[in-house]
Order: C-alpha cells, then sequence, then structure tokens
C-alpha cells in the first residue's frame, strides 16, 4: 500500500527525512489525548525516532516526555508522510507511523483530552491517523 502524502511540495525546497511516531489515545467518551502546538494547535504525543530507537522505543519516551504518562503500545494502525517547512525555512518531510497507545488518563500531567471533531491540528497526517484509530 502506497503512503499517503500530506501537505505542500514547495519548489525549491529539499526534504530532510525525519522518522518519526505518534501515539493515539483514545478514552471511553471518543476523545483522542492531544499536546498543545504553536498558535493553538492540537499535536499528537509523539515525535522523531532517535539514533538506536526503535518506533515503540520512541513512541514510549516521546509519550512520558509530553504528557508524564506510561505508554502501553498496542498495534500499528498506518503510516503516513508529511510535508512542512519550519519557520527556519527547512523543508522536513516526517516520515509517521501510527500507533493506538493505552495511557491511564489519572497519569496524564500535560496534553488534553479533545473530540477529535473540537482539535486544531498541526498536521494534516494527525486527521487521517485519528480517523483511521477510530474506525
Amino acid at each position: 500500500m502506497t503512503r499517503p502524502v500530506f501537505g505542500q511540495n514547495e519548489p525549491g525546497v529539499a526534504y530532510r527525512r525525519r522518522p518519526s511516531v505518534y501515539g493515539i489515545a483514545l478514552d471511553g467518551a471518543g476523545r483522542v489525548l492531544v499536546v498543545a502546538g504553536p498558535r493553538g494547535t492540537h499535536f499528537l504525543p509523539g515525535g522523531g525516532i532517535e539514533a538506536g530507537e526503535d518506533a515503540v522505543e520512541a513512541l514510549v519516551r516521546e509519550v512520558d516526555e509530553e504528557t508524564g504518562a506510561v505508554a502501553d503500545v498496542d498495534v500499528e494502525i498506518g503510516a503516513a508522510d508529511q510535508l512542512l517547512v519550519a519557520a527556519d525555512g527547512i523543508g522536513y518531510r516526517k516520515e509517521a507511523r501510527f500507533f493506538r497507545v493505552r495511557v491511564a488518563a489519572d497519569d496524564v500531567r500535560e496534553g488534553a483530552w479533545v473530540a477529535p471533531a473540537e482539535c486544531r491540528w498541526g498536521h494534516e497526517c494527525f486527521v487521517w491517523a485519528v480517523d483511521r484509530a477510530r474506525r
């Protein structure tokens, strides 16, 4: 299956590959765990995979760093790429993998549970991934 690609391919921008991983935690009311992004946007907990890490190790680390919770990683729900140009003009191709995760709501120190329809997503690929996780 071909990975979907989100974002605009800007002419003249050389995109740096950035393997990334994100967790989708849903509560009993169907809300998703998100962290605050710039300008009031929402992001899924996750981020870049560091050298020597596999995707699951990176996801557990990122969820802990961003929410304070311990992620119990369930199943991978898909992969998609997100093209973006950072404020400094550097282009990135986030090669994102998405996993369903479970976290104890009481362990979440940062972040919020938000209905997906109310999220102001920072990346288009998050909409795609959350939709897949909710099926």
